[in-house]
């Protein structure tokens, strides 16, 4: 396993595929097996770069089914695109702790003209701490 020290030697991307694989294979194991009987599966292809958490299967509390994203990450030009995020977990500060910096995490689901107000919305929370 890589540690986090050397991280500082690898080129960005690859640092970055470090950062999201490690942060996903973290979220299964703390959360493998959801509540409603589905589980958590990581998808990480550090070749492509895309990375997904997915919860799958029976859900035993709504009697049907289940295939949900509940994260999806790529990686784009030295830049981590949050195509989804299906869960109550904010991970900007954690990413940020464990070395992405903030200008490199887009929000990928908003179009581009609406990027422009989630970056102040950020810049705004950050000015309140």
């Amino acid at each position: 396993m890589l540690l986090w020290h050397n991280l500082n030697i690898m080129n960005k991307t690859d640092r970055y595929s470090h950062i999201i694989s490690t942060f996903i294979l973290y979220f299964v194991a703390e959360n493998g097996q959801a509540a409603s009987g589905c589980s958590i599966i990581p998808i990480i292809d550090q070749e492509r770069h895309h990375y997904q958490a997915l919860m799958l299967g029976y859900n035993e509390e709504q009697y049907r089914f289940s295939f949900m994203v509940l994260f999806h990450f790529d990686i784009i030009q030295d830049q981590i695109w949050v195509q989804a995020n299906n869960s109550d977990w904010d991970f900007t500060d954690e990413l940020v702790e464990k070395g992405v910096e903030l200008e490199d995490l887009v929000v990928g689901w908003l179009p581009e003209n609406a990027r422009v107000y989630a970056d102040l919305m950020n810049e705004q929370a950050e000015a309140k701490t």
